[in-house]
Formats: C-alpha cells, sequence, structure tokens
C-alpha cells in the first residue's frame, strides 16, 4: 500500500509542480490582498466547480441530444467572466436560470455576456439581471442581440423613474408579464409600454403590489374577446374601436368615458378602476384646458394621454451608456482584484491541474483504508 500511494502521490505531485508556473504570476498579483483565500479553499472550489461543469454538460446533452453547445457556453462565460468582474461559477447560475426559462440554450449562450456587462454597467446583481433576461426572452419574445441590448438598457432607465424598481421587475416581471402577453405585448415597445403603465399605476394606487393587480387587471379585459366585448358594449364602443395598441385602446375608452369615474365604473372596479380613473384626470384636464370644438378638444385630451403613457415608458439610458460605465468599473481596484482572483480559479479548474489532482484523490480511499487499520 505504501509504495503504491507514494508512487501515485508522486506523480499527482510532478503533475501540480508544473502548474505552478502557470499561476505564479497570477499568485503574485493576489496573494498579499486575498487573504481569505488559500490552496486548500481553491482546491476545494476548484473541485465543487468541475461539479457543476458536469451537471451543465449533462443537462445540455439530455436536452439537446448533445453535448456540443457545452463548450462554446463554457468558454463564454469565463471569458465574460474576465471581462466583466464576475464570479464565473455564478454566472453559471445565472446562465442555468436563464435555459430553465426560456428553454433555449441557443439564446441562453448569446446573451449571457450581455447580461453579465448590464449587470455591471447598471450596478445590479447578475442574478436579478438573469431573471429579467429570461422573463424578456420568455413573455416578450426578446431576441438575443441587439434587441435584448435595447431592452436591458430600458430596464435599467425605467426603473430609475420612481415607480417600478429593478428588484420589483427582477421578482415580479414574470407575474405581469403573463398579461402582457395575453393582451399581445410584445417586443421591446410592448415591454415599455407595459412599464410605463406600471409606473403610472404605482403611483395611482400606491403600491406596486398594487399597481401588478391594476395593470394586469386591465390586460386581462384588454386581451380576450370576452373581455373587450363586454368593455365594448358597456361603452359602446366596436371591436375596431378596441383594436390597435393597448395605447390605442385606452384612448378609445377615454374617448368613450371622457374620463369620467362613473362611466369607468362600468367596466372595472378595485385598482384598476385607479389606474382609468387616475388616466382619465388626465384626459380630462386637456380636454378642459382646451379651447375649441368636441374634436379639438378630444385630440387635445388624446395627445395628452398618449404623452402621460410615453414619459412613463421612455427610457433615457442606453446600452452604449451600459457598455460605457461598465468599462468604467473594471478600472476600480475592487473589481480589478475580483478579476485576478477569477484568472487564479479558473487556473486551479484546468484540465491539467484537475488531472493532477484526480491522480492524488484516487489515492485517498487507500490511505483512508491504510489510517483505519492502524487506528
Amino acid at each position: 500500500l505504501s509504495g503504491a500511494l507514494d508512487d501515485g502521490l508522486k506523480g499527482g505531485k510532478e503533475a501540480l509542480k508544473g502548474m505552478v508556473s502557470d499561476i505564479k504570476s497570477v499568485v503574485g498579483t493576489v496573494a498579499g490582498m486575498l487573504g481569505g483565500i488559500g490552496v486548500a479553499e481553491l482546491i476545494k472550489g476548484s473541485i465543487e466547480a468541475k461539479q457543476k461543469w458536469s451537471d451543465l454538460r449533462a443537462g445540455i446533452e439530455q436536452a439537446t441530444g448533445s453535448a456540443a453547445g457545452f463548450t462554446e457556453a463554457q468558454e463564454k462565460m469565463r471569458a465574460s467572466a474576465l471581462a466583466t468582474g464576475h464570479d464565473s461559477q455564478k454566472m453559471l447560475d445565472v446562465f442555468e436560470g436563464i435555459r430553465g426559462e426560456t428553454g433555449s440554450l441557443d439564446f441562453t449562450t448569446a446573451a449571457i455576456d450581455d447580461v453579465a456587462t448590464a449587470a455591471r454597467g447598471a450596478h445590479k446583481p447578475i442574478d436579478q439581471m438573469g431573471k429579467i433576461t429570461g422573463t424578456l426572452n420568455e413573455k416578450f419574445g426578446i431576441a438575443a442581440g441587439s434587441d435584448l441590448q435595447d431592452t436591458l438598457a430600458s430596464v435599467v432607465g425605467l426603473s430609475q423613474k420612481g415607480g417600478v424598481s429593478f428588484e420589483d421587475m427582477s421578482e415580479k416581471l414574470g407575474l405581469i408579464g403573463a398579461y402582457a402577453k395575453e393582451a399581445g405585448l410584445s417586443g421591446k415597445s410592448g415591454f415599455e409600454s407595459m412599464v410605463g403603465l406600471m409606473n403610472i399605476a404605482d403611483n395611482s394606487t400606491g403600491s406596486f403590489k398594487k399597481g401588478i393587480t391594476a395593470v394586469g387587471g386591465l390586460l386581462e379585459q384588454l386581451g380576450t374577446t370576452a373581455g373587450k366585448n363586454k368593455i365594448g358594449a358597456a361603452l359602446g364602443l366596436s371591436s375596431k374601436d378596441l383594436g390597435g395598441d393597448i395605447n390605442s385602446q385606452i384612448a378609445a375608452i377615454m374617448k368613450a368615458t371622457k374620463g369620467d369615474k362613473g362611466k369607468l365604473e362600468k367596466i372595472a372596479g378595485g385598482e384598476t378602476l385607479k389606474l382609468l380613473v387616475d388616466l382619465g384626470k388626465t384626459y380630462a384636464g386637456a380636454m378642459g384646458a382646451t379651447a375649441g370644438d368636441v374634436k379639438t378638444k378630444t385630440a387635445a385630451g388624446v395627445d395628452a394621454l398618449q404623452k402621460a403613457l410615453g414619459d412613463a415608458s421612455k427610457s433615457t439610458v442606453t446600452w452604449a451608456s451600459l457598455q460605457t460605465e461598465s468599462a468604467a468599473q473594471m478600472k476600480e481596484a475592487p473589481l480589478q482584484i475580483a478579476v485576478a482572483t477569477e484568472k487564479l480559479r479558473q487556473a486551479f479548474e484546468s484540465e491539467k491541474f484537475q488531472a493532477a489532482l484526480a491522480n492524488i484523490i484516487s489515492r485517498l480511499p487507500a490511505l483512508a483504508e491504510w489510517f483505519a487499520k492502524i487506528a
């Protein structure tokens, strides 16, 4: 036993010795800064990481019939982690969350780098950005690439308008997104329209939770034939009147009711009524402040309503600004340390290191058995 163990350990140690030159520069950079990270912790972490990567490979193979997409996904996550200062293992968790939400390996692989960049540029947790990204694709049909980039920029900008917060979106976007999907709101414009309504509803009802109820109730009515028929019958509107996008439908309701609460009560109650009454005040206020005939007053009311909805759904944040801020953040010392740490972790996760480590680990049961016999 002793001879076999010595041979095995010798082979492992020789291989590990060869790793020293590969990681020496990294260790020299961070050793004095990262007192909390030791070799034992790095080895333990690399073993856990190997298992998580193995789980991902198996999951991809089970879902697609091939593990071909695994290498690309792994390489992309590791490169993105170094470019944005994130932990690649946390990115793996985010990756699996998005893949689980969307059911699409291609979308998730294409999107993960943008998720990391957006999170860094927005100063937001990457897990929350990942949850939002999955919902944007699954509920609004947002595709990877410039479509996703621009929409993530809108997410960040709209979350700063004082209504729906970024944290709110990460937790509840899927719920309200289901109503939006039913109502036909899709793409970046559909998402912005929904969040615009949410921002107004937050002010109308006094809370995000009640705002979800308000907007959800409205979208549920306008998203079904039965709901539209009910509104049409109560207000004398045709299916053509209630056609178009959500903003056009709301405008048709305001034209028929002139924003009057008593008339709006015929089609809505509770939190949804509060939202419509608030929009009705905007419409009626503009009509009352405008001189001229009914046609002129109505046009003024519609313009004011559309402006309110547009302002509530307008974001001033761009993808370019998120990229710029992300790059600026990467120059800061904490993130430079994070990148150095990630490089060190990835070195310990390398095939060369893991092979050497496996050689030693394979001898541990025999060593344990030997100790048990002499104890």
